[in-house]
């Protein structure tokens, strides 16, 4: 599949050669989380998209394109390949990566003289999951913590990192900025703020009252304008082919589910997509269904490259062009529930006169172009047509289902280390392959009908105790567990709370529980010995923890949370120290690890060490102000103009930082400003007189008189 022809490229480089041929720029825009009815582009009452809206008034705009997976990794996975999620293995986020083995858009244009760059707002399409690859330039610096390392803080990990929409566009626009004269580029720009916990900034939220969801989206569009006026600025916009479009939709509570990934409903499957082309005359509106994996194809066939002969979407520009199109069927898949919940996988197949028939424990059929709510299921009325299309369902997956193995992250010891770096990964080693079934399974839970009783409360209780409001999450919690109390996610949540709220013996016993549905999954154990450790109970956490290092020897945050645990006994320095080096060997990045390790390297004296670790922490985040203020406090002897600078840096990052201050007012009496020094001293003498650094302050202070 990563083979192109060498005559495509001779004849992609001569046209490179003559400017006034030179191949078209492609942007693709990919905006997370959004359902094509909540577009005033597509009809929508709410003027959320004015930006579309003029973008659509002079592009191809599709009423029904269609996603493969309600899930941003496998989605994108899709977009990008052109290959469904069968074929090129990736069925959820975190847990899998794109392979090596399929070709990308971004490779085939790369390859072919594209210039390629990528800026995007969050976690789940990290370059951790390989989707990076073919792009000269991935961006995908999100907002991690900068503090708090050895704080055991579960709820931090709740909810996905990410950027806004604001500094997604900020940082494109710098790029697009640059020259692009001499050759074409393709740019893809990822807006993740749709997705959940909406928090939109004020402006929009006042347009907006009614809807944190509207007004994301509308911060969104007023993203994607800021691009598009850049391009007319540039003098970009008559060579760039730009492509809206979505990695799926939200239910919003639409069939009992508030957010998306389990169901496979129109909310979260039906998507906008708009191509603008600006060689050609395609002002229209099409109605016949087409999906995001035909948007690879398109953006080949529109440049002028051979499409490759394996890829299963095809090419839109015949539909675009008025030609004669013969609409093909969708798949759709989600492994959300089973791999999550132990609930039963889902697929479905939609066909382009308007049927839809889900393959689930209980199996539906709904005629779309009538009902498009999906509330009127027809599978008992109509059997035959029912079980056509479950014949027709099962037949084209197995025509998907590749003979390559399912790309498992959790197989790979390095996607492994960077993902507990960042505390994505709960543990439990690699995925069974031969459990990923390739059907509905009727001996397990319908999520359809779990969904209405439990999955808002669900929800609910995930944003409150993201929030920290623990005990408002205590009774949605308490009644999840009565309603599914075999759902792992249930009692994870009760251990958070109940940790959060200090009542460490009911934390520690829903670990148990949570550990019994999961006995091969580390993150209860993990949970457990942070439960004993808060006890006080120093060896039991040990062993907790040597229990889940020996399922999951790759986990560098298992051994990072061991050192804590050891540095708190005495005589186990050595062996604390050991086990940073362990996480570090497991992943050079976990910040947790190499802070401690050169905090213990200090307090050793070996600082010449130390500050190599220190710099090391900075380069990956020099917002870190533990790191930037250590590290100044080892060259304060050695050299004090840099130990300046370097709380100085501090006091830029937390103007607040008292340790900071004082330490830089002692340099500037001794080698700097001796009148800055003293009004520091003044200001931390005001201070709180059980505070140490004011009783330093003062006692400074005094010996200056």
């Amino acid at each position: 599949m990563k083979r192109l022809s060498l005559l495509m490229i001779l004849v992609v480089a001569s046209l490179a050669c003559r400017p006034e041929h030179r191949p078209m720029n492609v942007i693709i825009v990919t905006m997370d989380t959004t359902r094509a009815d909540h577009l005033s582009v597509y009809g929508y009452p709410e003027n959320t998209t004015p930006s579309l809206s003029r973008l659509a008034g002079k592009s191809t705009v599709f009423e029904r394109c269609l996603t493969a997976v309600p899930i941003t990794l496998p989605s994108h996975t899709t977009i990008f390949t052109g290959l469904y999620p069968p074929t090129h293995g990736v069925r959820d986020n975190n847990s899998f990566y794109v392979p090596d083995r399929v070709d990308t858009l971004a490779e085939i244009l790369g390859r072919a003289g594209w210039q390629t760059a990528a800026f995007v707002g969050a976690f789940p399409v990290s370059s951790i999951f390989n989707l990076d690859q073919g792009f000269d330039l991935y961006d995908d610096r999100f907002s991690y913590p900068t503090e708090g390392f050895d704080r055991f803080q579960p709820q931090k990990q709740i909810f996905y990192a990410e950027r806004k929409a604001d500094k997604v566009t900020r940082e494109a626009i710098k790029w697009l900025e640059g020259d692009h004269s001499k050759t074409p580029f393709f740019l893809w720009l990822h807006y993740f703020d749709p997705h959940q916990p909406q928090d939109p900034p004020p402006f929009f939220q006042e347009l907006f009252p009614q809807s944190a969801y509207d007004a994301e989206i509308a911060f969104v569009d007023d993203g994607i304008g800021a691009v598009l006026r850049t391009l007319e600025d540039k003098g970009l916009a008559e060579d760039t082919i730009v492509i809206i479009t979505a990695d799926h939709g939200e239910s919003l509570g639409e069939h009992g589910e508030e957010t998306h990934a389990i169901l496979l409903y129109d909310a979260t499957l039906r998507v906008p997509l708009i191509i603008h082309d600006p060689r050609h005359s395609l002002r229209r509106r099409v109605t016949p269904l087409v999906r995001t994996i035909d948007i690879m194809p398109t953006a080949l066939d529109l440049v002028g490259l051979e499409i490759p002969s394996d890829i299963q979407g095809e090419s839109l520009l015949p539909l675009m062009n008025g030609q004669e199109f013969t609409p093909r069927e969708a798949y759709h898949e989600t492994y959300y529930g089973a791999f999550q919940y132990g609930w039963s996988p889902i697929f479905a197949l939609s066909s382009p006169s308007g049927l839809k028939y889900i393959e689930a424990p209980r199996p539906e059929l709904y005629d779309v172009a009538q009902d498009p709510m999906e509330l009127r299921d027809l599978v008992a009325g109509r059997p035959d047509e029912a079980a056509t299309m479950l014949s027709r369902l099962r037949r084209l997956h197995g025509s998907l289902v590749s003979e390559n193995p399912v790309a498992s992250a959790r197989s790979d010891p390095e996607v492994i280390a960077k993902l507990a770096a960042l505390g994505y990964v709960g543990g439990g080693g690699p995925i069974n392959q031969a459990e990923v079934l390739e059907q509905a399974d009727p001996h397990h839970k319908n999520p359809r009908d779990i969904l209405p009783k439990i999955f808002e409360r669900h929800s609910e209780a995930r944003a409150l105790v993201a929030q920290e409001r623990f005990q408002e999450a205590l009774p949605l919690i308490e009644s999840l567990k009565r309603l599914d109390p075999e759902n792992p996610e249930a009692w994870s949540l009760s251990y958070i709370a109940e940790f959060g709220l200090g009542d460490i013996p009911a934390a520690a016993d829903a670990a148990r529980r949570y550990a019994a549905l999961e006995p091969e999954n580390t993150k209860p154990l993990l949970f457990e010995a942070m439960a004993f450790k808060k006890q006080g109970l120093i060896e039991e956490a040990l062993s907790k923890l040597e229990q889940a290092i020996k399922l999951d020897p790759q986990d560098p945050e298992l051994r990072f949370r061991y050192g804590l645990i050891l540095e708190e006994i005495d005589g186990r320095l050595e062996e604390a120290e050991g086990a940073y080096r362990k996480a570090l060997a497991l992943d050079e990045d976990n910040i947790g690890a190499r802070l401690n390790l050169a905090d213990l390297l200090a307090l050793k004296g070996e600082d010449d060490e130390a500050l190599r670790h220190y710099d090391r922490v900075i380069g990956v985040n020099p917002l870190i102000t533990r790191a930037q203020n250590n590290r100044a406090v080892l060259l304060t002897a050695r050299d004090p103009l840099a130990a300046k600078a370097g709380f100085e840096r501090v006091l830029e990052i937390r103007p607040g930082h008292r340790q900071a201050m004082l330490s830089l007012a002692s340099i500037e009496i001794q080698v700097g400003d001796p009148t800055k020094g003293r009004r520091l001293l003044q200001r931390l003498a005001e201070g709180d007189d059980e505070d140490p650094i004011t009783g330093a302050a003062r006692t400074m202070l005094e010996r200056l008189e």
